[in-house]
């Protein structure tokens, strides 16, 4: 009998779910690299830190915007580890498009990725930028 069978299936318990079951299996490839399960769990655990530690909180939104980077999944399992709720952006939309989604989520977070720095600041006052790569503006995601 399934032990979980009872429980609802939930993001966070996704990852963790299969960190526990298979921790060496790869989670995901990209060009240049690879990671585990646990490694994924590992990864979005300390995403889910820094948010909290950044005040983001239960409920609070936390928007990207990227082509489907390993980071993308990071901040997508580690808000909902957190109870935050992720907030992916299609990079397809325009401007305007981008800007009327983020007004109505209210990100208390957007993050976005290297080739979409310029939209940087359409979320508005009230959201933290993160950038994925070096030369982007706000704080770096990787740190």
């Amino acid at each position: 009998m399934d032990e979980t069978a009872d429980r609802p299936v939930t993001l966070a318990g996704i990852v963790r779910g299969h960190a526990q079951r298979q921790p060496d299996r790869t989670a995901m490839r990209w060009d240049g690299g690879s990671m585990t399960y646990a490694e994924l769990d590992v990864r979005s655990s300390r995403v889910a830190q820094a948010l909290r530690a950044s005040g983001v909180d239960a409920g609070d939104r936390v928007a990207m915007i990227d082509k489907n980077s390993p980071e993308q999944f990071e901040l997508f399992f580690g808000a909902a580890k957190l109870g935050a709720i992720p907030a992916p952006v299609s990079f397809r939309l325009s401007a305007p498009e981008i800007r009327a989604v983020l007004d109505d989520a209210q990100p208390a977070v957007w993050v976005v990725g290297p080739e979409f720095a310029a939209f940087a600041d359409l979320a508005g006052a009230g959201a933290t930028v993160l950038s994925i790569g070096a030369d982007g503006p706000g704080q770096r995601y990787d740190e």
